[in-house]
């Protein structure tokens, strides 16, 4: 009896996906154990069984599409190429959590901002200061708090293509303090 001719191909081994995250499958032919090379940050591509290779996508918040070629290969066969494209995400702006508190003390903190447009901030606030350090970082800088009550400051974020948004720092209150004068 002759022995078969090692076989590896993928039905359509190509794929067009929109730009949110998501899964797509592929339909294997092969009579040997195959494997996966891929090095591609924003997908994971895993073998279910001897027939299927599964290709889970993050969602690109890029305003261009991108492509990555995931490799399958095994013994006695040539390597196979499939190709998965993925379309471009219209203009995002937003910031994760919009809101934080602070100790009455002065102090500095950040906020992460995920755009894919050159944004902007604007503030009102005497006792904040708001700079925009990188295209991902909003550091705000702030005065301590004397009062007991606790104060709150919002920073207005805007780009081109995008809604605006708000972020707001809340301070808290100072520990209320008594004193006597005089103390004997």
């Amino acid at each position: 009896q002759l022995a078969s001719e090692p076989i590896l191909s993928v039905f359509q081994p190509f794929a067009t996906v929109g730009p949110e995250e998501g899964s797509v499958s592929f339909v294997v032919k092969s009579n040997i154990n195959w494997s996966i090379t891929e090095n591609i940050n924003w997908l994971v591509a895993n073998k279910s069984d001897n027939a299927t290779l599964n290709i889970s996508y993050d969602k690109n918040i890029s305003t261009e599409s991108r492509s990555a070629i995931v490799t399958l290969s095994g013994p006695g066969v040539s390597p196979v190429a499939v190709t998965i494209t993925q379309g471009e995400s219209g203009p995002v702006l937003t910031v994760d959590p919009p809101e934080q508190t602070v100790s009455a003390s002065s102090g500095t903190i950040t906020f992460t901002i995920l755009s894919n447009v050159n944004w902007s901030v604007s503030e009102n606030n005497f006792w904040t200061t708001a700079v925009k350090t990188n295209s991902s970082t909003l550091t705000i800088q702030y005065d301590e708090n004397l009062l007991v009550e606790s104060r709150s400051a919002t920073f207005g974020l805007s780009g081109q293509g995008v809604a605006p948004i708000l972020i707001t720092l809340i301070q808290e209150g100072a520990s209320p303090v008594v004193s006597v004068t005089p103390t004997s």
